[in-house]
């Protein structure tokens, strides 16, 4: 049976750290290396286990450890 429609479903990031869903969709990060650094700073296991894709990255991360990097002023 063929697929009618098809959907992506992206993790509702906390407020403080919305940012990262628009710089996850921007290509600029497959060259930037900074906002490589920057995702991968955020869990490196995953950010390997993803190979590197930052909407799967974020898609990855437990509600609890988005929660704790939203409350982290450091990023």
């Amino acid at each position: 049976m063929k697929a009618i429609r098809r959907f992506t479903v992206r993790t509702l990031l906390p407020e403080p750290i919305q940012p990262l869903a628009r710089l996850a969709t921007n290509l600029r990060w497959s060259w930037h290396r900074p906002t490589r650094e920057l995702f991968a700073s955020l869990d490196q296991e995953l950010w390997e286990e993803s190979r590197h894709d930052p909407i799967s990255l974020l898609g990855s991360i437990s509600r609890d450890q988005l929660d704790q990097l939203a409350s982290n002023n450091e990023l």
